[in-house]
Order: C-alpha cells, then sequence, then structure tokens
C-alpha cells in the first residue's frame, strides 16, 4: 500500500535515477541540447573525465534551487547500460517529442498508446540508453 511505510518512520522524498557513461561531456551536452536540461559535470579524474555530475528537466538554473525533490539523473563514470534506463512521466509527450525532434536528435520513436492508458515514445540516448517518455491524457 502506498502509504504504509510512513507508519515504519520513513518515506522516500526523491528518487534520483542512475546514467552511467564513458562520454559525460557529450552526455552533458545531449541533455542540454536535445532535451533542454540543465546539467553539469562535478568531478573528473586525472584524466579530465567526467566522474558525477547531474542533469534535471528544468531551464532554469535558479529554478533548481527552489525544487522540494530531485527530478533528474546523477551521472557517474562507468560502462553505459543498453537498455531502458528511465521511464519519466511529463506533461505533454507530444510537445517532448517535437523538441526533440526540432533540437536535431532522430533517435526517438513514434508515440504509441499503452494498455494502461499511457501515451508514450523513446528516445536512444548517445551511449544507447532508452529513456521512455510517457503522458496520460486528463479526462
Amino acid at each position: 500500500m502506498v502509504g504504509e511505510n510512513v507508519s515504519k518512520g520513513y518515506r522516500v522524498l526523491e528518487n534520483g535515477p542512475v546514467y552511467h557513461t564513458l562520454e559525460m561531456d557529450n552526455v552533458v551536452d545531449w541533455f542540454r541540447k536535445v532535451l533542454g536540461w540543465i546539467a553539469n559535470i562535478d568531478a573528473r579524474n586525472d584524466d579530465g573525465a567526467g566522474t558525477f555530475g547531474c542533469a534535471m528537466p528544468i531551464a532554469d538554473p535558479v529554478a533548481s534551487e527552489r525544487m522540494n525533490s530531485f527530478l533528474g539523473f546523477s551521472l557517474l563514470y562507468g560502462e553505459p547500460l543498453k537498455r531502458v534506463i528511465g521511464y519519466l512521466t511529463v506533461d505533454s509527450v507530444d510537445n517532448l517529442r517535437e523538441t526533440i525532434l526540432q533540437n536535431g536528435w532522430d533517435k526517438v520513436t513514434e508515440i504509441r498508446q499503452t494498455p494502461w492508458g499511457a501515451r508514450e515514445c523513446s528516445v536512444m540516448t548517445p551511449d544507447g540508453g532508452i529513456l521512455v517518455f510517457s503522458s496520460y491524457e486528463e479526462i
């Protein structure tokens, strides 16, 4: 049940998925240019490769300071996964897909209707991972 863990003394406040990459500069650039998110690299190894960063689905860095919860990805140095790495619900999958295409990224599927009522599309990242974006029709 949804509220059961509250009675156990804790509740989850954020859920921060992890995105592994060996090319963090490229991935940060992709999140900025293709999705329009803010993204940065906070730590680098002795060879200059990014080892820790963050990508968040907001356009204004000042707005991130007012956020109550983390909605983005923690970027970590490591072998990228070649499968679905995130399922994100947005307010308009149509607008998101159009933005991605307008920004020159063509590795995005057509929008499909799911049996559970969502409309979704999948986007391949520069590392070959897949982000699935969904939205639900208002009733």
